[in-house]
């Protein structure tokens, strides 16, 4: 009997052991697993939902986007929320104050496949933890002017991509037009702007304005402007510079390794990148302008930094608002539209078929 207990007390143990080595070999599989899948998130894909009329005729409201975060280089996280999952574990396990104030050194691998004029971007917004998506309208070190609504880099006109939105007038004889009339064109709601008499104001592509202008409900149609000299809004929020939506610049952006003269004029333009993005210590005492407690009548850039715009561009809160933005905010390419939903329908109609798997413009 003796010997009978000690055989099931060590099958016992034998058993227990199995059972352990399992458990552990199941629990280190789980971990690898999650290691991986935080590391595809972190350093190579994501996802964003569109939530803006900014992009549109390019990406629109409900559109659910695969990005491309290693187009531009492998960056470093920056901050725990730059880490999935590091916030609702740190909340668990209650050290969430620990971590909270925490700022780590921009790294970056190098950008074989550097931002190009005109792509589409999706990045940190500068002014907020949102993430925007927007075209890329000027590179680092170049020298930007918007006139009357036409965009030149370099003193060289640049041509709108096809899904570029402006104001356009159009006038009619009863001051409206029927909706029938604007599907039948491809204009929504959204991209109606104001009326004022008959003038009817509308966010339209070049192509949809010139389909629009051959109806008969249409007396005439003509590239529009906003009234006024100067929007209070528009960056750089000083009165030395009367910019507006339509009319913006000259201004240069920022490259790495640029060096700019400085004056109590111009540091409205610079005053962010230089302290908020590049954290130096900037004074202005009796009109003479301190960096680092040094007296400086210029500042080498250490960060690239980029200017973009909505395609939808009267209805676009992008760098005419906030700024330049700098490459430590760059989060990825966006890739194919994964599905998209429309906010004003219910059930399956939700759901935009033709926009399934699709590879945007």
């Amino acid at each position: 009997m003796l010997k009978l207990y000690k055989k099931n007390n060590h099958s016992g143990v034998f058993t227990l052991n199995i059972r352990s080595k399992v458990i552990l070999k199941r629990f280190l599989y789980f971990v690898i697993l999650f290691l991986i899948i935080i590391s595809l998130r972190l350093f190579i894909f994501g996802l964003y939902k569109v939530d803006s009329t900014s992009m549109m005729e390019t990406y629109y409201p409900g559109d659910v986007i695969l990005v491309n975060k290693a187009k531009y280089g492998l960056r470093m996280p920056m901050s725990p929320k730059d880490i999935p999952f590091l916030e609702g574990i740190a909340h668990i396990f209650r050290f969430q104050s620990r971590i909270k104030d925490s700022h780590w050194k921009y790294r970056c691998t190098p950008d074989n496949n550097k931002i190009d004029m005109y792509d589409v971007v999706i990045f940190k917004q500068p002014s907020g933890d949102l993430n925007f998506i927007k075209r890329c309208v000027a590179l680092p070190g170049d020298t930007l002017i918007i006139k009357h609504a036409n965009v030149y880099v370099n003193n060289t006109f640049q041509a709108d991509p096809l899904t570029t939105r402006k104001l356009y007038v159009v006038l009619t004889e009863s001051g409206m037009i029927n909706k029938d009339t604007l599907y039948h064109y491809h204009i929504e709601d959204e991209c109606f702007l104001w009326r004022e008499d008959k003038r009817l104001h509308y966010a339209m592509t070049a192509n949809e304005a010139k389909a629009l202008s051959k109806s008969n409900t249409v007396d005439s149609l003509f590239l529009g402007e906003i009234p006024g000299q100067r929007d209070p809004h528009m960056f750089p929020f000083s009165e030395n510079y009367r910019y507006s939506l339509e009319n913006y610049g000259p201004v240069i952006i920022p490259a790495k390794n640029m060096t700019i003269l400085l004056d109590t004029i111009n540091l409205a333009l610079y005053q962010k990148c230089i302290v908020t993005y590049e954290k130096n210590k900037l004074e202005v005492i009796n009109g003479d302008i301190f960096i680092n407690n040094q007296k400086k009548n210029s500042y080498t850039f250490q960060l690239n930094y980029y200017f973009l715009m909505g395609d939808n561009r009267n209805q676009s809160n992008d760098s005419r608002f906030w700024g330049f933005l700098p490459e430590t905010n760059v989060i990825g390419k966006p890739g194919i539209i994964l599905f998209s939903l429309d906010k004003n329908k219910k059930g399956f109609k939700k759901f935009r078929k033709n926009r399934i798997l699709k590879e945007a413009i």
